[in-house]
């Protein structure tokens, strides 16, 4: 099986320019494939070829699932080829040897080294706070300690401008997408029937990307 890798995508290349760079790695690194495969180079930092980092990642993403429906590696080797390894590439979070074709450590790589290999499991808040209008909720709850309804924080993301959607589209987006994930991470209690928003972390546990 070979596994290469597609070029990165200009416009993935001219986003990542625009963006402060801690942010624009916290969004390279907002999804759990991406994560183990940063995770698997900076373990010895050997460079690897595609189709060897295609199995350890595979290996790692799939520790503790059902023995029945492991995780593909010809599907983790096809993901990153065409998705995941570019975005890394263009985040200068991995690098590409075109003589050899092996993959290792970017050369921003260390600046998440210790973020990335000091956890066992993917911080699903992550995406959270690479999204805008998740990021922008942060940031609102980490100024706060008493509950707060749904309707009244998407009001104040609305008022401040943090997001450029309309406030029934911000309601529905923290309804079904951001609260529930921050409530698995600890971070709030959400009662979606209340629809009642709790925080339980201090501001410096949130994980607010810069803008």
């Amino acid at each position: 099986m070979t596994c290469d890798r597609d070029p990165p995508s200009p416009s993935d290349e001219q986003r990542f320019e625009r963006l402060p760079r801690e942010r624009a790695i916290l969004e390279a690194l907002a999804d759990p494939v991406r994560w183990a495969t940063l995770a698997v180079l900076l373990e010895d930092e050997s460079p690897r070829t595609g189709a060897a980092l295609a199995s350890e990642v595979a290996n790692r993403i799939g520790d503790g699932t059902d023995d029945e429906d492991p995780v593909s590696v010809e599907r983790v080797c096809l993901e990153l080829r065409h998705v995941h390894l570019p975005k890394l590439e263009a985040a200068k979070l991995v690098a590409r040897d075109d003589s050899s074709g092996r993959i290792a450590p970017g050369e921003d790589a260390d600046r998440v080294a210790a973020l990335v290999t000091d956890r066992d499991e993917f911080p699903e808040a992550l995406p959270v706070a690479t999204d805008p209008c998740g990021r922008a909720a942060l940031e609102v709850l980490a100024t706060r300690d008493e509950p707060l309804s749904l309707e009244d924080l998407g009001r104040r993301l609305d008022a401040v401008g943090a997001v450029d959607r309309s406030l029934e589209t911000i309601l529905i987006e923290l309804h079904h997408r951001h609260l529930p994930a921050l409530a698995s991470r600890a971070f709030v209690e959400y009662d979606a029937e209340t629809r009642t928003v709790t925080p339980l972390a201090k501001a410096d546990d949130l994980p607010v990307a810069e803008r």
